[in-house]
């Protein structure tokens, strides 16, 4: 397969041989291995040096090139009018690839020396409004208000040692034990084709955590720019903490966030380009991988600012090097001094999908009741409904759960998810029952026995986290 074409070059007005000769570079298979190491001497060295010889990979073929083709102005990558524009279709100068003229553009809100939107100022570049002498609309586009995007950089791991954190979330109250911070999350310009999110406070940066908790198993639904669907989440692998990054202010209302892991990732062909503050150029990105799902959450009963907005962190390909110096993190463990070594993952604003409440069985709305109870117990024992003619011996149930996720009141799941354990569950929720197992009691401001969030069903109950 050819790769490459080679042409004869002068370097630095030293002699050019043979300017007829060309080469075609083919790749070839199958390779040779080999291990040897040979001396070589050029230009560049004037005494020998060792090369070490891996395997064969390619065959270069004297080739005599037969003519060169012109390529048309509008699609041979050079600006041939000067005006910033290349190639048709970003050049409005041209009609189409064959066009051999860039010039002239067609008259539009941002050549044609009007001030079309009022604001005192005219045409590209002098109104911010006009993206190239092309765009046909001056107006200025509405700065960004909504949630960060954030990109994380893996950091050289730095042990923690704090003391173990009461963490509670949307599915459980949990004690987290710390291990290392890992990674370092900074707000990032994300660009899409044809969408720009910007970032809305370069003061939000987030350390992360690794941290051991209890295992769960859930499945969510979400929706963001990239995707909508379901996935499985089950152990808790980071907390991400607010953090100040020098010589940044600190963050004002930033929430904590548990990280689950996502089984079961798929990879994401888009294109994307990222820019932080790290980026001496903004990263190309192909590929996304869908690696944490993260939740809002309190800690030891701190304010909670956001309980709307989840995201969720991908791995990024390619991944960039960090070739600056150090960093310095405030967060409510201490100072941190940080190596960052790559970009690794994009966090992306994320909806959780929720049109149910777990435990409201008959789907009545409300917090879950006796009349909940009494419609599980029909459903588990598969009981006649006389009111609609409907038998227990049919083929299907005559106490229909949709979605059936409002029945399966602990969260289990499985290919029976809703059963007697959670018609004892929720026996136990309505009337607010001690649980033994983890010291709560009924008389605890909060119910020992919250129906826990599964798939869509996971609309708020009052007094549950």
């Amino acid at each position: 397969m050819p790769v490459y074409f080679l042409t004869p070059a002068q370097k630095n007005t030293e002699p050019n041989f043979d300017t007829l000769t060309h080469y075609v570079a083919y790749s070839i298979d199958p390779k040779t291995t080999t291990a040897q190491t040979r001396m070589l001497i050029d230009q560049f060295h004037p005494t020998f040096y060792p090369v070490y010889v891996m395997n064969s990979e390619m065959l270069l073929v004297p080739t005599k090139k037969k003519a060169f083709a012109t390529l048309p102005q509008c699609s041979d990558g050079l600006d041939n009018d000067g005006d910033g524009l290349v190639d048709f279709p970003a050049d409005c100068g041209c009609t189409d690839a064959n066009d051999n003229s860039e010039a002239p553009n067609p008259v539009r809100a941002c050549n044609d020396g009007l001030d079309n939107d009022g604001d005192g100022l005219k045409d590209f570049p002098a109104d911010p409004g006009c993206s190239d002498v092309c765009d046909n609309d001056e107006f200025n586009p509405l700065p960004d208000t909504g949630p960060n995007h954030f990109k994380s950089w893996r950091i050289q791991p730095l042990p923690s040692t704090f003391a173990p954190v009461l963490v509670k979330d949307q599915f459980m109250k949990d004690t987290l034990f710390f291990s290392s911070i890992d990674y370092l999350s900074n707000p990032v310009q994300k660009i899409v084709p044809g969408d720009t999110s910007d970032i809305t406070d370069s003061t939000e940066h987030l350390n992360w955590y690794k941290v051991f908790g209890k295992t769960v198993s859930r499945e969510v639904v979400y929706k963001n720019q990239f995707e909508s669907t379901s996935v499985a989440i089950d152990t808790v692998k980071y907390l991400l903490v607010p953090a100040q990054k020098l010589p940044h202010l600190p963050p004002d209302s930033l929430d904590h966030y548990k990280a689950y892991r996502i089984k079961a990732p798929t990879v994401l062909s888009r294109a994307v380009t990222l820019n932080d503050q790290f980026d001496l150029t903004p990263e190309q990105i192909t590929t996304l991988s869908r690696a944490y799902f993260l939740t809002p959450a309190q800690k030891n009963n701190e304010p909670k600012y956001d309980t709307l907005t989840h995201y969720v962190a991908y791995l990024i390909n390619p991944q960039t090097g960090y070739s600056g110096t150090t960093r310095i993190t405030n967060d409510q463990f201490g100072q941190h001094i940080m190596l960052p070594l790559n970009s690794e993952l994009l966090l992306v604003p994320t909806t959780k999908i929720c049109n149910a409440v777990p435990g409201d069985v008959n789907g009545s709305g409300g917090v879950p009741n006796l009349q909940d109870v009494i419609y599980l117990v029909n459903y588990v024992f598969d009981k006649d409904r006389p009111a609609t003619g409907c038998l227990g011996i049919d083929p299907v149930t005559c106490w229909s759960i949709d979605p059936i996720c409002r029945g399966d009141v602990n969260g289990s799941g499985g290919a029976l998810p809703v059963n007697l354990p959670d018609v004892i569950h929720l026996v136990n929720f309505v009337f607010d029952k001690d649980r033994p197992a983890t010291g709560c009691l009924g008389l605890s401001p909060g119910n020992c026995w919250c129906p826990v969030p599964t798939q869509t069903c996971c609309e708020p109950i009052a007094n549950c986290p």
